[in-house]
């Protein structure tokens, strides 16, 4: 049930805990807040840490339980709007590209969403662990991809130079049309060690590591031409794991060199495995 409470905007919250909240605020501010759903950063956070040790069982929903401060207003102490604002960790020094370095490395605005509200954790990589994660991609809705429209081994076709296409990759790939192809956010991972493949598919989540054979291709068209971006374009290998017109999961390699992308595609059983520094996706 939505309520709308003296100067709160439309929340899903109890009474209790949006008039408990302004109080923090109002506190925290010396001004009245209005409400809206969102992160309006640092405030989410700030409240979270006031209000987390005493309505512990809220944690989740207080992330979008966020302050929007009206002109210039600022918190007491923070007139630049770059002071410590009294939080643990203080950012004065914190610049203007350092933060959009941050954002651009969580994967955006919904994954800045996910871990202001808990559901996405950045961790230290364990020495055990062979994966390390990168950063993310959005991959777009594809009606109908026609895989020999798209590859040709020495062609240039939608601003994606090919060099070469492997022998099993032109067998089980190129036939291969996908319909209905819905949205995704792969994710890149940089293999912290030595890996095969049925290792490295142990450690991404159960059903995450196939990926489309038309997203995989939708980003070799952003760097077409080996320009730098979520792919890596130093020779080293791009990992995806794709499922094959024979019905087998397969492992998808491409890499760039100066000639352009060269495109393989090898049973996951293959025991050949792939050294440290090379870049695994899942979804």
């Amino acid at each position: 049930m939505y309520l709308k409470i003296s100067h709160f905007s439309r929340l899903d919250m109890e009474t209790e805990w949006v008039y408990n909240a302004g109080k923090i605020l109002r506190t925290l501010t010396g001004k009245d807040q209005r409400f809206r759903y969102g992160i309006q950063y640092p405030h989410a956070r700030i409240l979270n840490a006031v209000a987390k040790p005493l309505w512990p069982s809220r944690q989740h929903t207080v992330a979008y339980a966020t302050p929007q401060l009206a002109g210039s207003e600022k918190f007491p102490g923070n007139e630049s709007g770059k002071g410590n604002m009294n939080t643990k960790y203080p950012y004065g020094d914190v610049t203007d590209g350092q933060k959009t370095a941050i954002f651009n490395k969580l994967g955006g605005r919904k994954a800045l969403d996910r871990f202001l509200a808990d559901q996405l954790v950045v961790t230290e990589p364990s020495p055990t662990r062979r994966l390390k994660f990168c950063n993310t991609a959005e991959c777009p809705e594809i009606k109908r991809f026609i895989a020999k429209e798209n590859f040709g081994r020495g062609k240039v076709i939608n601003g994606v130079k090919f060099y070469d296409l492997g022998d099993n990759f032109i067998k089980v790939f190129v036939p291969k049309v996908e319909t209905d192809i819905e949205a995704a956010v792969l994710r890149s991972h940089e293999l912290l060690r030595n890996s095969k493949d049925l290792a490295i598919l142990r450690e991404m989540e159960g059903g995450k590591e196939i990926i489309a054979l038309a997203h995989f291709h939708h980003l070799l068209t952003l760097q077409g031409e080996g320009q730098e971006g979520t792919l890596l374009v130093n020779g080293y290998a791009n990992i995806f794991y794709i499922v094959g017109t024979d019905g087998n999961l397969w492992v998808v390699h491409a890499f760039w060199y100066d000639d352009g992308w060269h495109v393989f595609a090898y049973p996951v059983e293959c025991p050949d495995g792939w050294g440290a520094g090379r870049r695994a996706f899942s979804r």
